[in-house]
């Protein structure tokens, strides 16, 4: 064994790259006889340990002076003793699939965003015996952290005190809940530790001898499955409700799951502000109050093969939703009643919603077993939402009935669209005797068949579904002598006709609409003509390529259409969405100032390379040609004189028109005024941004005599108007901009 100290070193190599280059030189064992700290040359990742060690730390302290994280550990064996671990930056240790020993050990002020004192990542034992948390901090495991993976921890004789991470007050709903929880679960909310049931993964952790807080010598076992509960029980939570001022003040207590509600039933029905507060967090949310509905259901035990029948009622004028699950047994249902497990529920097996003016809902296809029903209402604005759950069971269609079995064969049945093969069942008794002259019923859709067993208890029926896959009940409802039957199986029809599914192309791209088509006996069809159906036109095409299909050039002009293709032999149809593409995108209509430097432009699409593709641009009759850059844009600078203007772009045969208005800068007024009373006629000149326009002349022509004036810091040329009497036309220009008016003079 090679044992390393620190006795033959400078006093001042205390800094977290010393201890670290000690630990890289040591053999298996490091003794300290000094503090370390971190200094600015350290990395904030801290000491990174990948090799088995142990490390005594003799009562010295490791400090990472709020910027460092202290110790990685990842990938190995490491035991610690006796080192005093002070201000960590981001977690004082982080171990990542290692085995850990830590032994009269103290965390005091340590933080991070994930574990303040100690990380474990993925997958670890780690065993902490005779230690100190004390003041640790962070967002998510204040004390402790337990992430992803499947961990052993064992944690003894150790205490845990002042650990905190933040703690959350939110109203939940509308329904007057909030809910008090904090970041961390285990040790009166010190620690985190969570189970990953998406992919597995468990710890298991055990407490032996631990105080926290005010619990002393504790001791209990977190394995897989535990649940615990982020809430904060038995803390008071104060409601205001304020309407018209002050409605209601009071206090509740949270429970388990850190939940505390109050009823406010009593207002009237309409809107109010509901605030929570505990300590220093609050929060407010506005609420409705709202009525209990009178919603109820009803359902009954049922016998393999027959339907589940859900009964509802519901106050006649609510509005709102329903929705219904169905799980089978075998399966916790816990969470789905107390929200044990938040973040995971089992898939139900049949999940829809219900129109509420109904009265049922029918559930077919049930398995035998016990099974869990959920209905739930949404609520509306006058009701609240309400949940209900019932278990019902499915009993085996001769439950509790005497007589002789009998055996119903209907396995599952497949065959080609069109194809003439009739489904078979057959039925016999226990013996295999077949059983003649029973009625065997076949539910398929909905729609119930009758069919007589012939002399060798066969009966057939014909099956003309369109192509799909489908569930039937097969069912024999017994007699005086015979015992039920049931049977679930599947119809499954295999289309005759087949294409690539809803079709996007550019306008002009050459693209195909392509079918396959089979003759009823699967066989691909190469020699009949295929009819398309495109908006009413029919187009026929018999050109088949090497692999059986039959296709269509599209050459529609931008916009979206149905196509419909007939199978020649079959009849079949199937029926598909094409969407034809401008060439011509980000065109907008646009709305500028006089010469400001507005332009407009578009952008050219679906087309390789498109940069240097010429755009024609089509503004009353003239024709302006821009070529896009590499980004396919076209743009044209647009000095029109004020007015609307439809400009149509062109590129490739494809046409899109926008709306180009031009508004004026120079705005004026007619005037009426009598002869010199010293009135002036005042031009409002504005920018390209339609900002008043300071200190620019702007010239008036009255019967060709000429005057220039000077606007304001509002945009206002103001001329003197010291003529005779009589009606004179005034042009007011700017830049190009000409307007006319007229002066009345009495």
């Amino acid at each position: 064994m090679l044992i390393i100290s620190v006795n033959g070193v400078n006093a001042e190599d205390n800094s977290l790259s010393d201890l670290r280059f000690l630990v890289d030189e040591s053999n298996d064992t490091v003794n300290l006889d000094r503090d370390y700290e971190f200094v600015q040359t350290d990395s904030e990742d801290g000491v990174f340990i990948d090799k088995d060690i142990k490390i005594y730390g003799n009562n010295h302290a490791i400090n990472g002076l709020n910027s460092s994280t202290l110790l990685q550990v990842s990938n190995c064996n490491v035991y610690m003793e006796n080192i005093n671990f002070l201000n960590a930056g981001n977690s004082a240790l982080k171990i990542i699939d290692s085995n850990i020993v830590i032994k009269n050990c103290t965390f005091i002020n340590n933080n991070a965003m994930c574990g303040g004192a100690i990380s474990f990542e993925r997958n670890c034992n780690g065993v902490i015996d005779n230690s100190l948390f004390f003041n640790n901090s962070a967002y998510k495991g204040a004390a402790i952290m337990v992430n992803t993976g499947e961990s052993n921890l064992n944690v003894s004789n150790s205490i845990f005190n002042n650990n905190a991470v933040p703690t959350n007050l939110v109203i939940e709903n509308i329904d007057g809940e909030a809910r008090l929880f904090s970041n961390d679960n285990i040790l009166d909310n010190q620690m985190y530790y969570i189970e990953d049931n998406l992919f597995g993964y468990y710890s298991n952790i055990s407490f032996v001898n631990v105080s926290y807080n005010d619990f002393k010598n504790q001791s209990f076992n977190i394995k897989k499955g535990d649940f615990y509960s982020f809430g904060l029980e038995n803390k008071t939570i104060s409601f205001e409700v304020c309407g018209d001022g002050l409605l209601i003040n009071t206090t509740n207590t949270t429970n388990h799951v850190g939940v505390a509600a109050i009823d406010y039933a009593g207002l009237a029905l309409g809107n109010y502000t509901l605030k929570v507060s505990y300590n220093t967090l609050s929060d407010t949310k506005e609420i409705m109050v709202r009525k209990d509905s009178n919603f109820s259901i009803a359902v009954e035990d049922i016998y393999f093969a027959d339907d589940l029948i859900i009964y509802f009622n519901i106050t006649e004028n609510a509005t709102g939703k329903g929705h219904f699950a169905i799980w089978y047994n075998d399966t916790a249902y816990d969470e789905i009643y107390d929200w044990k497990l938040p973040y995971y529920h089992p898939e139900p097996i049949f999940d829809g919603e219900f129109n509420l003016n109904d009265t049922k809902v029918i559930v077919p296809y049930l398995e035998v077993g016990n099974h869990l029903l959920s209905v739930s209402y949404s609520g509306d604005d006058c009701y609240k939402s309400k949940d209900i759950h019932q278990v019902f069971t499915v009993y085996p269609i001769d439950y509790n009935k005497t007589g002789m079995k009998t055996i119903l064969n209907a396995s599952d049945f497949e065959k080609y669209y069109g194809d003439n093969k009739r489904l078979e069942l057959s039925l016999a008794d226990e013996n295999n005797n077949p059983l003649s002259n029973k009625i065997i019923s076949i539910n398929v859709n909905g729609i119930v068949y009758n069919k007589i067993t012939d002399n060798s208890g066969k009966i057939s029926m014909a099956i003309n579904l369109n192509s799909g896959y489908y569930t039937f009940v097969a069912s024999f409802k017994g007699d005086d002598v015979y015992l039920p039957a049931a049977e679930i199986s599947t119809i499954t029809i295999q289309p005759t006709i087949h294409s690539f599914g809803d079709m996007s192309m550019y306008l002009g791209d050459g693209s195909k609409y392509k079918v396959e088509c089979k003759d009823n006996a699967g066989n691909t069809i190469t020699d009949n003509a295929v009819e398309f159906n495109i908006n009413g036109v029919k187009y026929y095409r018999s050109n088949f390529d090497e692999s059986g299909y039959a296709s269509l050039n599209i050459n529609l002009a931008q916009g979206n259409y149905t196509i419909t293709a007939i199978n020649p032999v079959t009849g079949e149809m199937t029926s598909n969405l094409i969407e034809v593409l401008p060439l011509i995108k980000n065109n907008h209509d646009l709305v500028k100032f006089y010469k400001n430097d507005s332009q407009f432009s578009v952008q050219i699409d679906g087309i390789l390379p498109i940069e240097n593709n010429a755009v024609i641009f089509n503004i009353n009759g003239v024709f302006y040609q821009r070529t896009a850059d590499e980004n396919g844009i076209a743009k044209l600078n647009i000095n029109l004189a004020p007015g609307e203007y439809i400009i149509t772009s062109e590129f490739n045969g494809c046409r899109v028109s926008n709306k180009i208005t031009v508004l004026p800068i120079l705005k004026a007024v007619n005037m009426k005024m009598s002869y010199r009373d010293g009135s002036t006629f005042n031009a409002t000149l504005i920018d390209g941004n339609g900002s008043p326009l300071a200190n620019t002349n702007v010239t008036f022509n009255i019967n060709g005599v000429f005057y220039q004036r000077t606007t304001d810091e509002k945009g206002i040329a103001r001329l003197n108007i010291n003529l005779m009497k009589g009606e004179y036309i005034i042009t007011s220009s700017y830049n190009g901009s000409n307007i006319a008016n007229k002066i009345t003079i009495v």
